[in-house]
């Protein structure tokens, strides 16, 4: 079978009309997959689910002028995803008919399969088999808790029924899932932005464990469940994945990729003549660099807006083409400049090596490397990008190596003690539970398993 992985989920619970909230919430999640789109509301017609490939924001448009009794809306959930079309959609279980989607992947999915009376699937994806698993339950509610018993991995994940909306995130709480509140109604997303640009207040995250029940009114917790008291949340939701506005588990990105920034700025004596950023998710590293070395910070890259984000892509092809198109080099501001460059993580080193020798191209006279993760030598077991093809240059490279490859003067590291330490400096004191640095998996760095 093959595995999919999932990137954003929205889910809201409302007093009046929701239709064009979930569509601006998951519109804002857009970053986190751009390969698939789709939702589930409950209007008076019964629950309608609707799963298109590509961008989300045109299949709300559609369906929005195909059936106008949809705005009208109260309860919805939302997917943009990687792989797979969701949400998936069960209508007939013992507890009755529901929608899930799921952002996360599970890991024996092979065993769960195993022990289901009804294993035909549909699709194949890990969001069907833990809708299949959630259909085996005596309620809605006992059905989430089987995903709990039985699932391997790292998993939110948002459930709607024609009366309800339901959500819960995995025991250690790898993906992130935020709960907001309005006078209006509750929501939950994968990231804070998308709940305060619909106007909602930020109440907290969805304890790892848990399982809530969102209402017109706020939430309530109906379970909690913890194997132990480990955490293994995502780092690179800090470094790469989530939008530099969010907040996840009391923790600005954007303070963490600042500290990131300045970490590497502490450890370097390079000589040069200005720090710049590889645009979008490297720019808050620069700028923690630049605060911290008082160098100039300068643009040397123009982005092209209408590109994807290039890891996104199934192919190497695609990813080569995206990444060429995505950037332009500014002559201006490289011709004759030793030019710190910084960036939040290599895999193939593919990317950087290419970006370095347009540089020189375009007259840079040095290249000075910072790369804010360390180097990382295994593929994520949850979500991270183990495409087809993709080789980890840091498996079998030493960091001179790399150097070499990718024809920079220098390259630095952030220690891995150093790039989680950014990450818990970042959390705000008062928020209830705080990370410690074991709270965050550190599998792609170490091979230490979090399950």
């Amino acid at each position: 079978m093959k595995i999919q992985e999932n990137c954003g989920v929205f889910g809201i619970c409302s007093k009046v009309s929701c239709f064009n909230e979930c569509q601006r919430g998951i519109f804002n999640l857009q970053h986190r997959g751009q390969k698939w789109g789709g939702f589930a509301l409950v209007s008076d017609t019964g629950m309608i689910v609707k799963r298109k490939e590509g961008l989300i924001r045109p299949l709300f448009k559609e369906e929005g002028q195909l059936n106008t009794k949809i705005k009208e809306a109260q309860k919805s959930i939302a997917q943009v995803s990687l792989l797979d079309p969701q949400p998936v959609e069960m209508k007939k279980s013992r507890a009755g008919p529901f929608a899930l989607a799921l952002n996360g992947r599970i890991t024996n999915t092979e065993e769960i399969l195993s022990s289901l009376t009804d294993a035909s699937l549909s699709i194949g994806s890990d969001a069907e088999i833990l809708a299949k698993t959630v259909a085996r339950g005596g309620d809605y509610l006992d059905g989430i808790r089987n995903i709990f018993q039985q699932a391997k991995g790292a998993f939110s994940i948002v459930l709607l029924t024609p009366e309800r909306v339901y959500a819960a995130r995995d025991s250690l709480g790898f993906k992130p899932l935020i709960i907001g509140k309005s006078s209006e109604g509750c929501a939950v997303a994968s990231e804070s932005v998308a709940l305060e640009k619909i106007g909602m207040k930020i109440i907290r995250d969805v304890r790892p464990g848990e399982i809530v029940l969102l209402e017109e009114d706020g939430f309530r917790t109906l379970d909690r469940i913890k194997i132990d008291n480990r955490r293994a949340l995502c780092p690179f939701e800090f470094s790469y994945f989530a939008r530099v506005s969010s907040i996840i588990d009391g923790i600005p990105v954007v303070a963490a990729r600042q500290n990131m920034g300045r970490a590497l700025a502490r450890n370097d004596d390079v000589q040069a003549d200005q720090v710049s950023s590889i645009p979008f998710s490297g720019l808050s590293h620069g700028e923690g660099y630049h605060l911290q070395s008082g160098l100039p910070l300068v643009s040397v890259f123009e982005y092209n807006r209408y590109c994807d984000r290039s890891w996104t892509p199934d192919t190497r092809e695609a990813t080569d083409e995206i990444a060429d198109e995505k950037l332009v080099i500014i002559k201006n501001s490289v011709q004759g400049k030793r030019i710190k460059i910084i960036d939040d993580s290599i895999f193939e080193a593919a990317q950087i090596r290419d970006n370095v020798s347009k540089m020189k191209e375009k007259g840079a006279l040095e290249i000075h490397v910072s790369i804010s993760a360390p180097p990382i030598k295994r593929h994520c077991m949850f979500d991270f990008p183990n495409r087809i093809n993709k080789r980890l240059i840091a498996v079998d490279h030493t960091i001179e190596e790399i150097r070499k490859k990718i024809g920079a003067e220098t390259l630095r590291f952030n220690t891995l003690e150093d790039f989680i330490d950014s990450i818990i400096s970042a959390q705000n004191k008062e928020t209830q539970e705080l990370l410690k640095p074991e709270d965050l998996c550190q599998y792609c760095f170490t091979g230490k398993s979090p399950l």
